[in-house]
């Protein structure tokens, strides 16, 4: 059968399913609004295969963006039918499964807040201001509907801008979030959400005898039509980005160079790290290690 299911529910059971008969150690923490909307259970499943004292640790996470949660659990889903069998006596495997629950649920790519939860991992103490261009973007993001006669405005609005300021400055705003408005795009929040503060409690439980952590974020909508694009955020001096070339070779460039032109470097600099590459950080003894989003094209 396919490993791609159309719905959050299906893809969960399936993803449990699997954990249970291939001897993964399932957990599960509900998300605290499930139950009052009436829309059934959901929150953040885990799975872990190997010992808990395992010197090296690989963490796989999906569903940072709500839907794109449906290729990262078939790539879950994959590993523990076909790769299972072959990991190493002194390695685990940690699966996350939905870290932004509510948006998996509900077909959405930000969380309860309308928080972008992959922009959610900084220090709050210093968030980014924003410019002028970027407070122009925003509003012409916000002007109406995705679709229909309301969309034109936004798309002739964001032309303007960028024959006005050029389109690598406007698509780089669009790209990078932001932290003044929440009702607007890519917006990374006014403190941790939720998913946040269970993710970290998670990695700090799961990861505290590591001695090697690794970290993979699934993601979709880079590069061609099903095709895998690795994208490393540290710098190319740093150890992280070296262990990556390591593993990937000349992909981490490739991928590095898509991200450039999408803006999400400067994304990163501005505004702190995406969700997998900070799981390593968080870390109680700063063990070695990377995180890196690996995007599926779409």
């Amino acid at each position: 059968m396919s490993e791609f299911q159309n719905t959050y529910t299906d893809a969960r059971n399936r993803f449990r399913h699997l954990a249970q008969t291939t001897g993964g150690a399932v957990g599960f923490v509900a998300h605290p609004d499930a139950r009052q909307e009436g829309a059934g259970i959901y929150g953040i499943d885990t799975a872990w295969f190997g010992p808990r004292d395992a010197a090296n640790v690989l963490v796989m996470i999906s569903g940072t963006h709500g839907p794109e949660l449906l290729a990262g659990s078939a790539m879950q889903n994959i590993w523990m039918q076909e790769f299972g069998p072959k990991r190493a006596a002194d390695t685990a495997i940690f699966l996350i499964h939905g870290a932004n629950p509510y948006g998996c649920a509900n077909i959405r790519r930000t969380t309860e807040n309308n928080v972008d939860l992959n922009r959610n991992f900084i220090d709050f103490g210093s968030r980014p201001a924003g410019s002028a261009l970027s407070k122009r973007v925003q509003k012409a993001l916000c002007l109406g509907s995705t679709k229909g006669p309301q969309a034109h405005r936004t798309f002739i609005a964001l032309l303007w801008l960028a024959w006005r300021h050029g389109l690598e400055h406007v698509t780089n705003d669009v790209t990078a979030g932001q932290y003044w408005r929440p009702d607007g795009v890519g917006f990374g929040g006014n403190a941790p959400e939720w998913a946040h503060k269970e993710l970290c409690a998670l990695w700090r439980f799961h990861l505290s005898q590591a001695k090697r952590v690794a970290i993979i974020d699934w993601h979709t909508g880079i590069g061609g039509y099903g095709a895998p694009s690795f994208l490393c955020f540290d710098a190319p001096q740093m150890p992280a980005f070296e262990r990556a070339t390591s593993w990937w070779g000349e992909a981490v460039w490739r991928g590095r160079r898509a991200g450039a032109s999408g803006g999400n470097w400067r994304c990163m600099r501005g505004s702190g790290r995406p969700m997998g590459a900070a799981g390593t950080n968080d870390h109680p003894r700063g063990c070695p290690g990377g995180g890196e989003v690996v995007g599926l094209g779409a």
